[in-house]
């Protein structure tokens, strides 16, 4: 058994043979000053002794804002990809062509529009000179002014479906989807031969600046209550000593049903790429200047799983059993949030 106390700890060493010595009255352990054979040592609850934070696990993920989603606009099948996982790609890069008998009709529409325009052109100049020879009328004027406009509007409207697109076309049957944006490959759903379509749930393809990644932690509820946004952080790869810089983003307000713990985002540079999407790393929370509780030694601490005990010495001869609330464990020294102050 052990004890601890408000000023003093105590805890059995060690016990020869039965002895009676001592005596037990509820949660109190007395004995007297003959000789005795258990040995008692005793040390000071601690306040200035802070107990290491603990390595919570995260995941490396992308951030929204540097990250773009390419879809097939058109219905059609995959028929050649020039990107894999992983690849980097600059703006504008081709990643994947679709055959599509969709995209003939659109180029067929626009066509014809153009040819439209020209047509309609054609003959407002025409009527522009029989009008300045009095052989057309106002009214004809007027009517083929009209006609042009709204060629010209089907134009526009044919040109902004296409323009919509956000592809390529490689010939009338088939479009190149493109990178939206320059980064690295971190999704890619697309293989040979696959159908897809601008209704598919998944995106063909994910391209991320990954110069800037977060790490989603999943913090116990304890030691989220001293987080703060702009709060600092070591990001570390399992079994690496040295780790980056992270900045806390945002600290949920709610506890995870099922995990019990409380989601906490981090923004780390990642220059080096040695973070990479959907890794699992080490986060340390710096808790620098954040007042702890009292801690001691964690061999003090007596526990059966559903309780928590230390021996508290009331009084010389005197040792009181009292029920704790533990914060932080390590290897050395534990945290008492309640139970030993009186």
């Amino acid at each position: 058994t052990r004890s601890e106390s408000r000023h003093r700890h105590t805890w059995v060493r060690s016990s020869s043979e039965p002895s009676r010595s001592f005596s037990v009255e509820g949660d109190a352990v007395h004995w007297g000053t003959a000789v005795r054979p258990l040995r008692f040592e005793t040390e000071a609850a601690a306040e200035n002794e802070t107990v290491p934070p603990p390595i919570i696990p995260g995941r490396v993920i992308t951030v929204d804002a540097l990250t773009a989603r390419s879809f097939a606009p058109l219905s059609g099948r995959v028929v050649e990809q020039r990107v894999r996982l992983g690849d980097r790609v600059a703006k504008g890069d081709k990643l994947v062509r679709i055959q599509t008998a969709e995209l003939a009709g659109l180029l067929r529409e626009k066509s014809i529009a153009g040819l439209e325009i020209t047509t309609k052109k054609n003959v407002l100049n025409r009527l522009e000179q029989l009008h300045a020879l009095r052989a057309a009328s106002d009214t004809e004027l007027l009517l083929a002014q009209s006609e042009l406009e709204q060629a010209k509007l089907r134009g526009k409207a044919s040109s902004a479906v296409l323009g919509s697109l956000a592809v390529t076309p490689a010939d009338p049957a088939s479009f190149w989807v493109v990178a939206p944006r320059a980064g690295t490959i971190v999704a890619f759903s697309a293989t040979a031969g696959s159908e897809v379509g601008p209704s598919a749930a998944e995106p063909l393809a994910v391209v991320s600046d990954l110069d800037s990644v977060l790490v989603v932690a999943q913090v116990p509820p304890l030691e989220a209550v001293s987080l703060k946004v702009g709060g600092l952080a070591s990001v570390r790869l399992p079994g690496c000593e040295d780790g980056s810089n992270a900045t806390a983003e945002a600290v949920s307000e709610v506890v995870g049903p099922e995990s019990q713990t409380v989601p906490t985002r981090l923004r780390v540079a990642n220059g080096q790429r040695q973070l990479k999407p959907n890794g699992y790393v080490a986060v340390v929370f710096n808790t620098a200047g954040v007042a702890r509780a009292l801690s001691v030694p964690s061999e003090a601490v007596v526990s059966d799983g559903a309780q928590s005990v230390v021996f508290v010495e009331t009084s010389p001869g005197e040792l009181e059993k009292r029920s704790v609330r533990l914060g932080r464990q390590g290897r050395k020294r534990t945290e008492v949030l309640e139970g030993i102050r009186s």
